[in-house]
């Protein structure tokens, strides 16, 4: 496994504009090797499930087993929360550095990784950015190419991310770019609907000829961005197939067809591949929305963005000059398990309060005071959840009176301004006026 330091070579083309071009092959016995490099967005998976970009066929191999990436020089490999786990050189390991030579097992198979001689530079796409998803990081630039072929391409596709990697966001950015740019982009969370969420979605007609329209016709045209599709009711989900792959929908209490035209992009932090297997998630449905799939990259991957990113947070709420030195010196330390969403949560908690800490990080003395008082939360005795809950909503109200502060209460530009997407935005400022 390689010395997460030694990165001479990297660094050298990194200097020049370009990146290392490494490539790897991973060998079963019996199968042809698959072969890896540096320039391909994304990682591959490896399970037992159908789809996997490397399908084993071992019952101890989860369906959805690991991941691996050429990142760098070295083979980055993660294992996806497997249930018998994976092993490097014979060690059990969740996160891994490769550089060839190494044998993975998992259950009873054996995977030769094999460093591949012929070496280059290339050089990355330009952009620090697609649209409003900011990001020059090698590992966001190396996607850009494929959301730009996906932004032309009417197929459905599914985004892949831990929370706060700015799943929305993306997909939001690809449809400005796209040719529905001037239709509707309509949000479904999932993991919010009402208990009435067949009627959100697909509608409903009364036997007096009164018409609701739900989500989905309100997309016609459009997108829909189903987001955390998982959490989707399973008798919902198979009513979402015949949507996605047939465009026709029936409204409840409705007699005919109705026919749309929607681009669906979904999206999720969990393994559906698992999802499927634990019987929770259809596997015709995973099939129809992952025709293509991004896996867009934790921030703690992604070299160079939090100083970016940080930077477009703080000039966007109204501050001037570089970034606080104790704000640079704590982002420097930390790990971002929030990413993009509590990197841009630290930068406004700092221009409310002066102070760099995460959220809930304790001082020399163990309290968790600051000038919003979260101190008198705690005095409360709550649960986790709820205190959480409470912070959350006392920031994110403070948050959102800032930004409209800022913007002399005009909702559109504050909502454009703070980078979250505008249903997002007018969500909180109505939760904060209540």
């Amino acid at each position: 496994m390689a010395n997460r330091n030694d990165r001479s070579v990297t660094h050298v083309a990194k200097r020049l504009g370009k990146e290392t071009l490494a490539r790897f092959s991973l060998t079963v016995r019996g199968m042809a090797p698959v072969v890896l490099s540096s320039h391909e967005p994304g990682p591959l998976r490896v399970g037992s499930a159908a789809g996997m970009d490397l399908r084993l066929a071992d019952p101890l191999v989860s369906r959805r087993h690991f991941t691996v990436e050429p990142i760098g020089s070295v083979l980055h490999l993660e294992d996806s929360g497997s249930t018998n786990g994976t092993a490097v050189n014979g060690v059990r390991v969740a996160l891994a550095y490769l550089e060839g030579g190494e044998e993975i097992t998992v259950g009873q198979t054996s995977i030769r990784v094999d460093r591949l001689a012929d070496e280059q530079s290339f050089a990355l796409p330009p952009e620090d950015a697609f649209g409003r998803t900011l990001g020059s990081s090698p590992a966001m630039r190396k996607l850009y190419p494929l959301c730009h072929r996906l932004c032309a391409s009417p197929i459905a596709f599914l985004i892949e991310g831990e929370g706060g990697t700015g799943k929305e966001l993306l997909a939001e950015s690809m449809h400005e770019a796209g040719p529905r740019a001037s239709a509707p982009f309509v949000v479904v969370d999932a993991g919010t609907l009402p208990t009435d969420v067949e009627t959100v979605l697909f509608g409903a007609e009364s036997r007096d000829g009164r018409i609701v329209r739900g989500l989905v016709e309100q997309a016609d045209g459009g997108t829909l961005f189903l987001d955390e599709v998982a959490a989707l009711p399973l008798d919902l989900q198979r009513k979402l197939l015949r949507v996605v792959e047939r465009g026709e929908l029936m409204r409840l209490g409705g007699t005919a067809w109705v026919h749309v035209d929607v681009r669906f992009v979904a999206s999720t932090k969990r393994n559906l591949e698992e999802e499927v297997h634990q019987g929770r998630f259809s596997e015709e449905l995973l099939h129809a929305l992952a025709a293509a799939r991004i896996a867009l990259p934790p921030l703690r991957r992604r070299e160079g963005d939090v100083a970016l990113l940080a930077s477009h947070f703080w000039s966007r709420s109204g501050q001037s000059g570089p970034l606080p030195e104790a704000l640079v010196a704590t982002m420097a330390t930390h790990t971002f398990p929030g990413n993009v969403r509590e990197l841009e949560r630290m930068v406004a908690r700092h221009v409310l309060t002066g102070d760099p800490r995460p959220v809930l990080a304790p001082r020399s003395d163990d309290r968790v005071e600051d000038a919003q008082g979260f101190g008198d939360l705690l005095g409360e005795d709550l649960a986790y959840s709820a205190l959480r809950r409470k912070l959350l909503d006392r920031f994110e109200g403070a948050y959102v009176k800032r930004m409209l502060d800022v913007h002399h209460g005009n909702v559109s530009r504050a909502a454009a301004s703070s980078g979250l997407a505008r249903r997002y935005f007018y969500t909180l400022k109505s939760r904060s006026e209540k």
